[in-house]
């Protein structure tokens, strides 16, 4: 192997070399947030309920009522849900106040797709007007 052709495959072993290195940093970066940050968010098998999730969760930061075809839920604004979020985590309950289920990113994720469907009408309202809704039965 003449020296140019040396040359470029030192390079070419230098550059994969450090590729390589990258990916494994992004795949061990993705795998150390998902093992830390959702576990912190999911929330424990004892919260079934509103109630539960507020003691559990009391720094949420915002209530919004959802209809859907004339269904409600309720989604609730948590914490961000990694070190750089688009925003921030976002819990579903029913009209009873069920705990459904969660979107850990809503910047990022769109799942339930029922709740970020375009025909799904959000208003914000105080945990005060959850609490008589669900105990009118509403």
């Amino acid at each position: 192997m003449n020296k140019a052709a040396k040359t470029a495959w030192d390079l070419t072993v230098g550059f994969l070399s450090i590729c390589g290195l990258v990916l494994i940093l992004q795949i061990s970066t993705t795998i150390y947030e998902h093992i830390h940050y959702d576990s912190q968010l999911e929330p424990p098998k004892n919260v079934v309920t509103i109630a539960d999730f507020v003691i559990w969760k009391p720094d949420w930061t915002e209530i919004s009522e959802i209809d859907f075809h004339g269904s409600k839920y309720y989604a609730i604004k948590g914490p961000f849900a990694r070190p750089l979020p688009s925003a921030g985590s976002e819990y579903y309950f029913d009209h009873l106040g069920n705990y459904l289920d969660r979107n850990k990113d809503v910047g990022d994720f769109s799942f339930p797709r029922l709740f970020s469907h375009p025909e799904a009408k959000r208003k914000k309202i105080s945990m005060e007007e959850i609490l008589q809704a669900i105990a009118s039965g509403k």
